[in-house]
């Protein structure tokens, strides 16, 4: 949390939106789904505005937090969270 109030000081969106990935993979890992969608809808708005790209690194962490949040989150994702997250949401969805 401190590294991202010293990011949001410093106006470094994409530290910002990397802190926003790193906290709602916990929060997705621990039983927190909808606050890590808020997290990863948050860090999608500075991605899209500020084009720049998530560290590689972090990726299948990442990816299995998706999975999890949406999965915890079921269905019903549209009707409890609205905008971007409920975007977000749509966006990371596997089309099959």
């Amino acid at each position: 949390m401190e590294s991202l109030a010293a990011r949001v000081a410093l106006k470094n969106r994409p530290g910002i939106a990397l802190n926003l990935k790193v906290i709602g993979i916990v929060d997705a890992n621990t039983g927190h789904a909808a606050r890590a969608v808020l997290l990863f809808g948050g860090a999608a708005s500075i991605e899209e505005r500020t084009g720049e790209v998530w560290n590689e690194h972090w990726r299948p962490a990442f990816q299995r937090a998706v999975d999890a949040a949406r999965d915890s989150l079921g269905l019903g994702v549209h009707s409890r969270h609205r905008g971007r997250s409920a975007a977000w949401v749509e966006r990371t969805r596997p089309r099959g």
